[in-house]
């Protein structure tokens, strides 16, 4: 419901859906604009009611541009890669014009030379 009361047309309100679409991107990326500052101290020092309300009043603008379509755009090959590459069976390899050696000639015996030749008198190559 949208704060004058008055419910949008399709019964969404635009601003939130848009910033639902770009929930698993916000959820990404959303670190690495926060971490800086939580290493240095600011986020802990914030400890009176105005300064978070700062924060969280921060956090609104840096959703919505997180969420934005140019910055999931921009991010999608590592937030969604493309992986239908995965799902397609392997084309099976073109016949050669030469034929495969014959198996019989491949297994020809021969005589092996070896020092304790015993029993080993055969060898396949």
């Amino acid at each position: 419901m949208l704060l004058s009361g008055a419910q949008p047309r399709d019964g969404k309100a635009p601003f939130v859906s848009a910033l639902g679409s770009g929930g698993f991107t916000i959820y990404l990326l959303h670190p690495l604009v926060i971490l800086p500052f939580r290493e240095r101290g600011h986020i802990a020092r914030a400890d009176t009611h105005v300064e978070l309300l700062a924060l969280m009043v921060c956090g609104v603008p840096l959703a919505a541009t997180l969420g934005s379509p140019w910055v999931r755009r921009l991010v999608q090959p590592l937030t969604k890669p493309p992986v239908d590459w995965l799902f397609t069976r392997p084309t099976a390899p073109a016949a050669t014009e030469t034929p495969e050696p014959d198996l019989s000639k491949r297994l020809e015996k021969r005589s092996a030379s070896h020092p304790d030749s015993g029993d080993r008198s055969l060898t396949y190559g």
